[in-house]
This record gives C-alpha cells, structure tokens and sequence, in this order.
C-alpha cells in the first residue's frame, strides 16, 4: 500500500515538473531530463526511464496514421509515461483497464500497445496480452519489467511480445521497439487487406474456375491436359481460364500463385484436386 502511494505521489510530481516545464518555455514536452534537475532524474529513474540528453528532433517523424497505445490502472503513472511518449511526436490512446482496451474497437490504423509486464490491468499485462490473443497482429505489444524476471519476458515473448525492455529504459531504446512495432503493425494491416480483396475476388469464381485455378497454380499442364483432368473440352477450359482470369484481377500466372497463399486451407490446391479425383 506505501508502496502504490509513493509511486503515484512520485508519477504526480514528475506530471507537474514536465507540464510546468513546458508551458514556462513554450516548447513541447522533453523526452528526459536536463542534466542538472537532479529532481526529475530521481523520478524518471523511479519511473524506469534512464536520463537522456539525446535530441529526439533527429529521431524519424511518425506518421499522422499512427497511435500508442497504454493501459494502466494508475492514473497517475498512465498520465506521466503519456508525457513521456508524446514527447517524441507520437499520438496516444490512455485506457484505465484491460476491459476498456479489449472491448474498444481498434481502428485499421498501424497501431502498438505500451504495457508493464506485472501492471497494465489487475491482472498483469501478461494476463491481457492472454486476452488479446491474435489481435496483437495488429496491436504488437512493447512491454516494461523489472531487472532479472526472465520467466516473465519468456512467456511475453512466446505469446508474441515484440520486445521487452528492462528498467531503467532508456527512451530511445523505447523509442526504437514502439518503431518496430508500428512498422510491424502497417505491414500486418497490409496483408490483412490484401487478404480480403483475394478472398473477394475468389468468392467471384465458380466451382469449375476455382478447379481450373488450382490446377494452373499447381503448374506443369497444357490447357489440353487441364481439360482432360476436368472431363471438359480444350476450348471450354480457355474460357474458363480468361474469366477466372479476369475475376481475380491476374496479370500472369505469377500473381496467381502469390493470391492463392491468402486462401484457407481448405481452398487450397493439394485438397481440391484430391476431391476432384475422387469425386463421384
């Protein structure tokens, strides 16, 4: 319990120093301390962020589509790491609980969760991070713990943490795992959507076109003998094939390959052709 009191009293003095600090120079907010405010050192440190003298204006602008994310109980705590991360230019989104964020729709924007290894919910970020599941596609998670809890880091990373920072953590350390994350959250919303537009296009296709698909996919047969695998006639196939073509928006058989591996399992080529086989 003092030890939770102290802590917020610490994060409510390290709020007031960096807002007062800002309005009184009319600057935005610092990423660390001067060198000489021996105060704030004591609570970034108390905090878990090292000293910095680092000018964070030569770290790469982030994008305007770009949000971190940051779940935890205290207010006070949530407040000061809010300062300290949109001290480099990045946009936040504060939630108070794990209920909040979960039950939040995220936006289909390259996005990251910033969350304590121990803290973040009441029951743990690990215990959210659980709660997530696969949606850390989309919302990769940069965790902070404690120096030498191994076995929490473990179990972060093998349920798909992109990185876990030891304190004290250094801000551009920080600062380089949140751009990791992002850029890992832009690439997975990418294939997301590419995904979508493939399943579309196939839902397009016949039962025949999806057949005649699998078999220019799977490579190494003439239009003739595509017709015989399908019981069909040559010229039939080459109608098939232009309309099947046509519909999954294909310039070559090359892009068809690379569409067919955003398909289900069940659509793929191997399981097809075998139900075409033996067929009835």
């Amino acid at each position: 319990m003092r030890r939770d009191m102290a802590r917020q009293q610490v994060a409510a003095r390290l709020l007031t120093h960096l807002l007062r600090g800002a309005l009184a120079n009319h600057r935005p907010l610092r990423h660390g301390p001067g060198r000489h405010d021996e105060r704030a050192v004591a609570m970034f440190t108390h905090l878990g962020l090292q000293e910095t003298t680092t000018d964070h204006r030569s770290w790469s602008e982030p994008a305007a589509d770009e949000v971190v994310y940051m779940v935890d109980y205290d207010e006070e705590l949530r407040r000061a790491l809010d300062h300290v991360v949109i001290s480099t230019g990045l946009r936040t989104r504060l939630f108070s609980s794990a209920e909040a964020l979960v039950a939040h729709t995220l936006p289909e924007r390259p996005s990251c969760l910033i969350l304590d290894l121990h803290r973040g919910s009441r029951g743990g970020g690990l215990d959210l991070q659980a709660r997530l599941g696969d949606r850390q596609h989309i919302l990769p998670i940069v965790f902070m713990s404690e120096p030498g809890d191994i076995r929490g880091a473990v179990r972060a990373m093998k349920a798909g943490a992109v990185d876990v920072l030891e304190r004290p953590i250094d801000p551009e350390t920080l600062h380089a795992s949140v751009r990791s994350a992002l850029a890992l959250s832009r690439e997975n919303l990418r294939v997301c959507a590419e995904q979508q537009r493939v399943l579309g296009r196939f839902e397009l296709l016949t039962r025949r076109e999806r057949q005649l698909l699998w078999l220019i996919v799977r490579g190494g047969l003439s239009n003739r003998q595509m017709a015989e695998e399908m019981g069909a006639a040559e010229k039939t196939i080459k109608v098939h094939r232009g309309h099947l073509t046509r519909k999954m928006q294909a310039n070559s058989v090359a892009d068809l390959v690379r569409m067919t591996e955003f398909l289900p399992r069940q659509d793929r080529v191997d399981v097809v052709i075998h139900r075409m086989r033996h067929a009835p």
